[in-house]
Order: structure tokens, then sequence, then C-alpha cells
């Protein structure tokens, strides 16, 4: 069977062949630069709601300490 593909002459590859693998890499290079832009913009959002909530305990800690 392994012969057919090794034979001299027969070194063509079908073009739905090549296409289906093309197709799969290109499949996940987009899913890779995706997911790495989706971790990106979710480390930016962490950042900034941890900045909100700092931001808010402070100012609790200034009405606390103005009250006092």
């Amino acid at each position: 069977m392994w012969q057919r593909f090794f034979a001299p002459g027969s070194s063509q590859v079908p073009t739905w062949v090549v296409l289906s693998g093309l197709g799969i890499v290109f499949s996940g290079y987009m899913w890779w630069q995706t997911s790495r832009k989706e971790q990106q913009e979710d480390q930016h959002w962490i950042e900034q709601e941890g900045r909100v909530f700092i931001r808010r305990m402070e100012e609790e800690r200034e009405k606390k300490r103005v009250s006092s």
C-alpha cells in the first residue's frame, strides 16, 4: 500500500490535501493570535478593575479618617 505513495512519478499530493493542511495551519495560527489578544485584553481589564477597587478602598479609608 505504501509503495503507491513513494513510487517514482507519484510524488504529487492531491490539492485537497494541501488545502486542508493549509487550512488547519491557518486555523491554528488564528486561534493562537486570538487567544493572545484576549489574554492581553483580560489582563488590561483586571488592572483597570484593580485600580478602581484600590481607589474605592482609599476613599473609604479617607472618609473613616475624616469622620473620626
